[in-house]
C-alpha cells in the first residue's frame, strides 16, 4: 500500500514539474514575441519619430532569449543601423563600431538562415553591402582613402560586394563613354560601384551620382570638392532646403557641337504652392550646366517620378540608359548582342538566395525579352530576335533560374509558340 501511494506522489510531482516546465516554456515563448513585436513597431512609425534605442534594447533581449531565430537577428541589426543613420541626410556620420554591429547580425541571418528573405528594405547581404559602403563613403569624404579601402574589403570578406554584383556593375560601367556622368539609385547600385572606383580603380574617369543622396547638402558638397560633377548647389531659402517654390518649365538646354537645343519639361510636385525639393533644383543644374558635353547615363532601377521625364530620350543598352537629346534610339544589332552575352556570362555567379541578386537576374531576362519582341515586331530582324530567344532559354533555363513573376512565364511560352517552330 505504501509503494502504492508513493507511485502516486511520485507521479503528481512529475505531472507537476513537466506542468511548471510547460508554463515557463510558454511565458519565455510569450515574452520573446512581446519583445519582437515591440521592437518590429518602431519601424513602422514615421523614422523621425521612432526610437530605434528602444527597438535595439527590445531585440537584444529578444535574441539573448532565441538566440537561433533569425528574424529577431535581422531587425536587431537593422535597428542597429538605423542609430547609425536614419536616413540619407546622417549618412555621412557613419560609425564603425554600429557598422560592425549590424554586420554581425546579418551574419548570423545568413548563417542560421541563408535562404532569409528581406522582410524589411535590403536582404542581409545587402544590407551588409549597403552598411559598409555608407562608412567607406564616410571615410572617402574625410580624404581617408586607406580606412575607405578597409571598409570596402571588410564588407566583402563579410558576405557584400558579391562576385555577381561586381562583375554586373563593371558591364555597366563598361558601357558609359569616357568621362560620362552615370546616375545611380539605391544601396546596390551606388555602392558597388563605389566599390570598383576605389578598390579597383576601375571605370574612375565616369562620374557616379547617387540620386537619393544629391537631396542632402553634404553630398552636393562633396560631388563638388571630388570634382565629380560640375554644378550650382541649392542655397538654403526662407523654405529651407527641402522645398522651393516652382511651376512647370521648358528648359532648353543647349547640344555641343551643334545649333539645337535639348527641350526639357521639369515638373513641379504638389499642388498650390506648386514646389521641387531642392535636390530636383541640383539635379537642373547638373543637366544645364553640363550642356550634354558629358554622355549621360541612367542605371537600371529608377521610380518613374526619379527619371524626370528623361526616360522619353533614353537609348536602352540593357539594364542601363543613355540620354539621346534627340531623341529615343535604339542600340544597334550587333552591339546589343554582345552586351546580352557579357550579361548572361556573369549569371552563373548569382546567389539566388540573396533576393536583390535574384531580382536582377530575372531583369537582365525581362531586358532582353523586350529587345526580343522589338525585334520581331520589326519584320527585317526577326532572325535576331529568334537568335536571342534561343540564347536566352539556353542561359537562362527557367529550371535553374526560376521566373520572378507569373507573367515573365506566360510571355517566355508566347514567344516560344510564335517564333520558335520547334516548340
Amino acid at each position: 500500500m505504501k509503494k502504492y501511494f508513493l507511485v502516486v506522489i511520485l507521479l503528481i510531482l512529475t505531472f507537476l514539474s513537466r506542468a511548471q516546465d510547460t508554463d515557463s516554456t510558454n511565458n519565455a515563448q510569450i515574452l520573446f514575441d512581446s519583445l519582437l513585436v515591440e521592437g518590429i513597431r518602431e519601424f513602422h512609425n514615421d523614422i523621425q519619430i521612432s526610437n530605434f534605442q528602444k527597438a535595439v534594447n527590445d531585440l537584444e533581449k529578444a535574441v539573448a532569449l532565441q538566440p537561433q531565430n533569425a528574424k529577431a537577428h535581422y531587425y536587431l541589426g537593422y535597428a542597429y543601423s538605423r542609430l547609425n543613420s536614419k536616413d540619407g541626410s546622417t549618412l555621412n556620420r557613419s560609425r564603425k563600431q554600429l557598422c560592425i554591429l549590424t554586420s554581425n547580425e546579418m551574419q548570423e541571418v545568413i548563417r542560421l538562415d541563408s535562404t532569409f528573405g528581406a522582410e524589411y528594405i535590403l536582404s542581409p547581404y545587402s544590407k551588409i553591402t549597403s552598411e559598409w559602403g555608407s562608412l567607406a563613403l564616410n571615410y572617402i569624404i574625410k580624404d581617408k582613402s586607406d580606412s575607405a579601402k578597409w571598409a570596402f574589403k571588410e564588407g566583402k570578406r563579410r558576405g557584400g560586394f558579391s562576385d555577381f554584383l561586381l562583375q554586373f556593375y563593371r558591364v555597366q560601367l563598361d558601357q558609359c563613354s569616357t568621362d560620362a556622368i552615370l546616375f545611380s539609385y539605391g544601396d546596390n547600385n551606388y555602392f558597388n560601384l563605389l566599390y570598383l572606383q576605389t578598390i579597383e580603380n576601375y571605370r574612375s574617369n565616369v562620374g557616379v551620382v547617387d540620386m537619393g543622396l544629391i537631396f542632402t547638402p553634404w553630398y552636393q558638397k562633396k560631388l563638388l570638392e571630388k570634382e565629380i560633377i560640375n554644378f550650382t548647389p541649392v542655397e538654403k531659402s526662407k523654405e529651407g532646403y527641402y522645398l522651393v517654390t516652382w511651376s512647370d518649365t521648358i528648359i532648353n538646354i543647349p547640344i555641343k557641337n551643334t545649333n539645337q537645343n535639348f527641350s526639357w519639361s521639369l515638373e513641379a510636385k504638389g499642388s498650390n504652392p506648386y514646389y521641387l525639393y531642392y535636390g530636383d533644383i541640383a539635379f537642373r543644374s547638373m543637366l544645364t550646366t553640363n550642356k550634354f558635353k558629358r554622355d549621360i547615363y541612367f542605371t537600371y532601377g529608377f521610380p518613374k517620378s526619379a527619371e524626370y521625364n528623361l526616360d522619353y530620350n533614353f537609348e536602352d543598352q540593357i539594364m542601363i540608359y543613355r540620354v539621346n537629346p534627340f531623341g529615343k534610339s535604339t542600340l544597334s544589332t550587333d552591339s546589343y548582342n554582345k552586351l546580352a552575352l557579357k550579361l548572361l556570362d556573369i549569371i552563373p555567379l548569382y546567389n539566388a538566395n540573396s533576393y536583390e541578386e535574384f531580382i536582377l537576374m530575372n531583369s537582365i531576362r525581362q531586358s532582353i525579352m523586350l529587345r526580343i519582341f522589338n525585334d520581331w515586331s520589326s519584320t527585317d530582324n526577326q532572325d535576331n530576335a529568334r537568335y536571342l530567344l534561343k540564347l536566352l532559354l539556353k542561359r537562362l533555363p527557367s529550371q535553374k533560374y526560376p521566373y520572378s513573376d507569373k507573367e515573365t512565364e506566360v510571355y517566355i511560352n508566347s514567344f516560344k509558340r510564335i517564333i520558335i517552330d520547334e516548340y
